[in-house]
C-alpha cells in the first residue's frame, strides 16, 4: 500500500539523516529496522488501536491469527486455510513469537468471531460464510508490517512473487 511505502520511507530515511555517523551514499539495515519500529508506532490510530485490541487479547496466539489472515495474497481467506497457514507461522522458527500451543480450526475460527466485535477492535469482517477479511485494506498492510517488525517474514501479497 502506498501509505505504507511512504511512511516506512519516510521514517528509515530520517533515521539514516539522523545518524552522525552515516554513510553519505547508501543507508545501513539500523535505518530500515528503526524506520519500521517509528512506521509502526506514528501509523494511523484507525490502523493501530484495532490491531492492539486483537493481538493483545490473546497474547502471542491472537497475533498469530492475524498475521495468518495477513499472509499470502487472497484478500479473503476461508477458514481452513487460515489454520493452514496459522500452522505454517507456528512450526517455522518464531522462538520469541510462539503462543504455548497451537490453536485448531474452531479455536481459530471462535477467535476470529470475536474480532468481528468492537470489545476486540472490530478489525475482521465475514463477507461470507466461513470466510474472513480485514475491514479495511490498510488493516491487512499493518498487520503485515507489525509481522516485520517481530522477525516474521510473511508469504509475499502478490501471487507471482515466490520465496525461496
Amino acid at each position: 500500500f502506498p501509505y505504507f511505502v511512504h511512511l516506512i520511507c519516510e521514517k528509515t530515511l530520517w533515521s539514516w539523516f539522523s545518524d552522525p555517523v552515516r554513510s553519505i551514499s547508501k543507508t545501513d539495515p539500523k535505518h530500515y529496522e528503526t524506520g519500521l519500529k517509528e512506521a509502526s508506532q506514528s501509523a494511523a490510530p484507525e490502523l493501530k488501536e484495532p490491531y492492539e485490541e486483537a493481538a493483545s487479547k490473546y497474547a502471542l496466539d491472537g497475533e498469530m491469527i492475524v498475521w495468518a489472515l495477513a499472509t499470502g495474497d487472497l484478500l479473503e481467506k476461508q477458514i481452513k486455510v487460515i489454520h493452514k497457514d496459522f500452522i505454517q507461522l507456528y512450526e517455522s522458527d518464531l522462538a520469541v513469537c510462539r503462543p504455548k500451543k497451537c490453536l485448531n480450526q474452531s479455536q481459530i475460527s471462535a477467535r476470529l468471531g470475536l474480532f468481528l466485535t468492537p470489545t476486540y477492535g472490530s478489525m475482521v469482517k465475514r463477507p461470507r460464510r466461513s470466510y474472513y477479511t480485514f475491514t479495511e485494506k490498510r488493516m491487512r498492510g499493518y498487520a503485515r508490517l507489525r509481522a516485520e517488525l517481530r522477525g516474521i517474514q510473511l508469504r509475499p501479497d502478490h501471487p507471482l512473487i515466490r520465496l525461496p
